[in-house]
């Protein structure tokens, strides 16, 4: 379902019938940024002489220049930068190059046919940590924020709380911004200090919102939305295999995200469902879209 300029139009693709050749524009551009990727090493994206040029602008400016669809420019964009950097600060060219180096979010526009759902955990992906903490035991500690990491020549000695921990090796998996507050000694190199201070960690919340039945499946609808407008602008269908409860998932991302942070429990609730409850005279359409043949 889109929600675009106050109108709720239901169809089963990305664009409008007003976008035009949108469609097909996205699949050229999206086909050239997959080429341009590839030339990317997964280990060290920084190293072929283009990502230099790369770097200096941005996926927006790019777009721009070689996108002339604002409707296929806003769905790439939209694909590409996920929940990473939407309407904060201008994301890399090279930065977009190396996500869809690592990722799939081309896949929509240059899959041969119909990739279908994606795949999911039965039960919630959160299975995943809880059975590995299960597995070690006791040895996973909680409530223990590490302060400091001392490195030496026999191995490293961690400080967290009132906890003392001696390894062989240390494996910090946490973003830059927050790796960058625990003390180091000997102190990080300049490099990676300078890092951990120019790494800003993005504005995304995420909001289940639950009923008794997936009711949207009585109209045909797959609970996916993409709104321009309200403080949830993409929503999904999360409910579990059963159907009930039915739930929807919805991201807050950075400039709704830094406004809505700040209001109380109940006034958040209250942002959300007007976002998913749109007035009952908003205009409604529907149409199935021209679908593109698979390339040959």
């Amino acid at each position: 379902m889109h929600w675009r300029a106050g109108v709720r139009v239901v169809s089963n693709g990305l664009f409008l019938p007003e976008d035009g050749r949108a469609a097909v524009a996205a699949r050229e551009a999206a086909k050239t940024l997959a080429e341009m990727a590839e030339t990317l090493p997964l280990d060290e994206p920084w190293a072929p002489p283009q990502s230099i040029e790369w770097d200096r602008m941005t996926l927006h400016s790019w777009l721009a220049t070689h996108v002339a669809s604002e409707s296929a420019r806003r769905v790439l964009a939209m694909a590409i930068e996920g929940v990473f950097a939407r309407n904060n600060m201008p994301t890399s060219l090279l930065a977009a190059l190396f996500w869809i180096r690592c990722g799939d979010p081309l896949t929509p526009f240059l899959a041969p046919s119909d990739p279908g759902p994606e795949q999911r955990f039965d039960g919630g992906a959160q299975q995943l940590s809880q059975r590995m903490a299960n597995a070690l035991g006791k040895r996973v500690i909680l409530c223990s924020p590490v302060a400091s990491i001392l490195n030496r020549s026999d191995g490293v000695r961690v400080t967290a709380a009132e906890r003392v921990i001696s390894a062989r090796r240390a494996v910090i998996a946490m973003p830059p911004v927050l790796a960058g507050r625990v003390h180091y000694e000997p102190a990080l190199p300049a490099l990676r200090d300078h890092l951990t201070q120019r790494v800003p960690m993005r504005w995304a919340i995420k909001v289940h919102c639950l009923y008794d039945r997936r009711f949207w499946a009585d109209e045909g609808l797959s609970g996916q939305v993409v709104s321009d407008a309200g403080a949830v602008r993409v929503c999904a269908d999360n409910s579990p295999q059963s159907g009930v409860p039915g739930v929807l998932v919805g991201f807050i991302e950075e400039v709704e995200a830094s406004r809505v942070v700040n209001l109380s429990p109940t006034e958040r609730r209250a942002e959300v469902l007007t976002a998913l409850v749109r007035p009952e005279k908003a205009e409604v359409r529907r149409f199935t879209p021209y679908r593109l043949k698979p390339p040959t």
